[in-house]
């Protein structure tokens, strides 16, 4: 039962890694267009946090 708790936790990691390694390829590699972001060119101290 734990092995199965502990594997559950290392998939969810595992997934949104894949999904980031696919972006950076998108990007870099086949020139596609990013994700667009609000605070592009923004200084991080100036960056609202909640």
């Amino acid at each position: 039962m734990q092995q199965r708790f502990l594997r559950s936790k290392a998939n969810t990691i595992e997934g949104g890694t894949s999904e980031v390694m696919r972006n950076i390829l998108g990007e870099r590699i086949l020139g596609l267009p990013g994700d667009l972001r609000a605070d592009a060119g923004m200084p991080w101290k100036e960056i609202p946090r909640a």
